[in-house]
């Protein structure tokens, strides 16, 4: 009788491994699925619009000073004005996801548009009075916005907020011409720069895939001045140079960009 126990109680053991087995892998959790994060590298290009507001341009007399009976022209201040036009280009960049709320980041782009201001008198004068058929004309264009930004932000609704802000180059072109007629005279200036200014800005980037980043942004920039000195041809005594000014120049730029993130 006590082995027929034996032997029934084993019999249950055997057959009930597998079914208690077999519900230990029913309640088993499923898997985790794969978490998104914005760690990584990326590449991507951008458009948008860019708003200039056109540095100051000015124009002055150069003479050989006070009692030399040297005709002193008044000078001229253009003020600013606004312009604007396309703007396109490439970023690329890395993310570091910091934790689960903030990523941190460095950016470098490159952006071509053509944004130019011009301005022009046909009429010089001396003292307030008008003094012949004088003229100038001077220009000023941007056709290149580069940068190299950080990046901080936070994650709110699986969407990215951040600020930006670094160091920007732009080239740029300007050229300046007087001309008169009697005594005949011009004084002319073409030349090109490359400054070093500054950019911040702000923005909103959301993941619509897990390898591709969608945003919106705003960024500003601002680089100085500069100045030319050009000698009057032919060579008048009583009028040698001018001084061909240019002001700050300040640019605003509304753009989205599409980027792949590498794993």
């Amino acid at each position: 009788m006590k082995k027929l126990l034996i032997a029934g109680a084993t019999l249950t053991a055997l057959i009930g491994t597998p079914a208690l087995a077999a519900d230990m892998a029913l309640k088993a959790p499923p898997p985790a699925a794969p978490v998104s994060t914005w760690s990584g590298c990326y590449i991507g290009l951008h458009g948008g619009v860019a708003f200039g507001r056109s540095p100051t341009m000015s124009w002055m007399d150069v003479n050989p000073g006070p009692g030399s009976g040297a005709i002193q022209y008044d000078p001229i201040n253009f003020g600013r004005s606004s312009t604007s036009d396309g703007i396109g280009g490439a970023q690329l960049g890395c993310n570091w996801q910091v934790s689960p709320s903030y990523v941190l980041g460095l950016e470098g782009d490159a952006s071509w548009t053509r944004l130019s201001n011009s301005a022009s008198v046909n009429t010089l004068s001396a003292g307030g009075v008008p003094f012949g058929a004088g003229s100038v004309a001077m220009t000023e264009k941007t056709d290149f916005l580069g940068s190299v930004r950080g990046r901080a932000g936070f994650l709110w609704s699986g969407a990215l907020f951040y600020a930006t802000g670094g160091v920007a180059w732009a080239h740029e072109n300007f050229t300046g011409m007087e001309s008169y007629p009697n005594p005949a005279f011009t004084s002319a200036t073409s030349f090109s720069k490359t400054p070093t200014g500054w950019v911040a800005g702000a923005g909103v980037e959301t993941m619509i895939k897990a390898n591709w980043l969608l945003r919106a942004e705003f960024l500003y920039y601002g680089f100085n001045g500069t100045t030319s000195t050009v000698p009057v041809v032919p060579f008048i005594a009583l009028h040698p140079a001018n001084i061909y000014g240019y002001g700050s120049n300040n640019i605003g730029v509304v753009r989205v960009g599409l980027s792949y993130k590498f794993n």
